[in-house]
């Protein structure tokens, strides 16, 4: 809730603290502080969250997914908490791929060396709009090969083009990852198929949904595009497979140990009880949602036409990531 400092602030927070514990928040924990003050001096139960939203921006919790038919191969799923996103760490031995890797590269990195892994391959499963990518400079401090789409319209070279049934081989070759061209939030966006039983859907299918078709590109051609994706995932893969998205819906439950996933059959079903059943009912349900904050400039980083500043990163990424269309039934 928005209760921002000012006259009566202690008796509008009192007004909503039902359990009288309240914890506070500003944008680097400073103003935070005073609000505590004020709210323990009305007799609330207050603490201030240590560094406000920027450290929480900076704030990722991870968890291992299992791997099947792969004894040695591991997934670590990265979770982004501020951001909604999430990212892949693909293992086998001493080698692994990291799939949709932020900004903060020095949190794979850092990873990595915990996990024992080295990084030999960099995936973005399609151009982002509502964070900047760290794949480009995850790649080139690692020495890592770089896969994109092209379709996505990139203005940069050194990366391997990624395109459908194209594989990503791992030295020992039990994990098997194989890319499927996933069209619809992007004209280029790929999803990763690994050992035919875990979905990296990136920004395409959602636990609760799919990626609104309007960022890049024509809305209703998107639309079509994403309506048919959905119909062939559902189709061929097989209904026990897990999906792995990109981003998490606000009613997870950020801290789990647990992985945030489901299988194919479950989102499915969720998808086909909403009005998600024809591309004019997706064009129609984006129409009137708001975009993500500053997507154009993000945008703009993650192909390559403006340079990237860390000191506006934070900046730039404020607020929620609204990549998603939820499948709420009407």
């Amino acid at each position: 809730m928005n209760v921002p400092l000012g006259s009566g602030f202690a008796s509008r927070v009192k007004a909503i603290a039902n359990d009288n514990h309240v914890i506070t928040v500003c944008r680097t924990g400073v103003r935070s502080l005073h609000a505590v003050n004020e709210l323990q001096e009305a007799g609330l139960f207050v603490k201030s969250l240590r560094g406000g939203i920027v450290a929480w921006s900076n704030t990722y919790v991870t968890s291992e997914v299992h791997v099947p038919d792969a004894l040695s191969g591991r997934m670590i799923q990265m979770r982004r908490l501020s951001k909604g996103c999430t990212s892949y760490l693909i293992g086998d031995r001493k080698e692994c791929v990291v799939v949709d890797p932020s900004s903060k590269i020095e949190e794979y990195v850092r990873t990595a060396r915990i996990e024992g892994f080295r990084i030999t391959h960099v995936v973005d499963t399609h151009k982002h709009a509502d964070h900047i990518s760290g794949a480009r400079r995850l790649a080139s401090t690692t020495g890592a090969q770089l896969h994109l789409s092209p379709m996505d319209s990139y203005c940069f070279e050194g990366y391997r083009p990624l395109a459908d049934a194209t594989s990503i081989g791992l030295e020992n070759d039990r994990v098997k990852i194989m890319a499927i061209h996933t069209p619809g939030h992007t004209q280029g966006s790929m999803s990763l198929l690994v050992n035919d039983r875990m979905l990296l859907s990136g920004d395409t299918l959602f636990l609760d949904g799919v990626g609104r078709p309007d960022l890049q590109g024509s809305v209703e051609e998107s639309a079509r595009q994403l309506f048919r994706t959905c119909e062939k995932l559902f189709d061929e893969l097989d209904s026990e497979a897990m999906v792995l998205p990109a981003h998490f819906g606000s009613n997870e439950d950020l801290m789990t140990a647990a992985p945030i996933t489901a299988p194919v059959s479950i989102v499915e079903a969720r998808i086909r009880k909403a009005d998600l059943s024809d591309p004019a009912s997706i064009a129609g349900r984006v129409c009137n949602l708001p975009k993500p904050a500053n997507y154009e400039a993000i945008l703009k980083i993650n192909s390559g036409q403006a340079s990237f500043d860390p000191s506006v990163c934070d900046l730039l990424e404020e607020g929620p990531n609204r990549c998603a269309l939820a499948a709420e039934a009407r």
